[in-house]
């Protein structure tokens, strides 16, 4: 009898740390897809980051505009070089986009723009 105690025992024990390993294993996960250079996480990167962007503005109230804004940037390739034609995508918190192509130096403009926080994403062909 006391032998077939000790195994529940064990066996209640064994089950209890599995949440703390499923927790660590969840954790590793989210580190190594943060930290990662490899090009198969990028979409998937991008995606989840853009979601928890996206569900974490929907939270905060409106935001009040402070009049109108030029946005100014240059879009580059992994070695710093730019990147011409690219179509530059700028959403606004409502959801409103606005498009803007890159110049020979990968640089944009995007002018007119109400003043507030906005989520980027450029891309080019090849």
């Amino acid at each position: 009898m006391k032998r077939s105690l000790q195994k529940q025992r064990v066996v209640r024990a064994a089950w209890r740390s599995w949440p703390g390993a499923l927790v660590a294993l969840t954790g590793a996960t989210v580190i190594w897809l943060a930290t990662t250079d490899h090009p198969a996480v990028w979409p998937v990167r991008n995606i989840l980051s853009y979601r928890m962007e996206t569900w974490i503005n929907a939270q905060l109230p409106p935001v009040r505009s402070l009049g109108q804004t030029t946005l100014v940037g240059c879009v580059r390739n992994t070695a710093g070089e730019p990147i011409p034609d690219a179509t530059v995508l700028v959403a606004e918190r409502d959801g409103a986009t606005h498009v803007a192509m890159t110049a020979e130096d990968g640089c944009y403009t995007l002018s007119g723009m109400p003043a507030g926080r906005y989520v980027v994403a450029a891309g080019a062909p090849g």
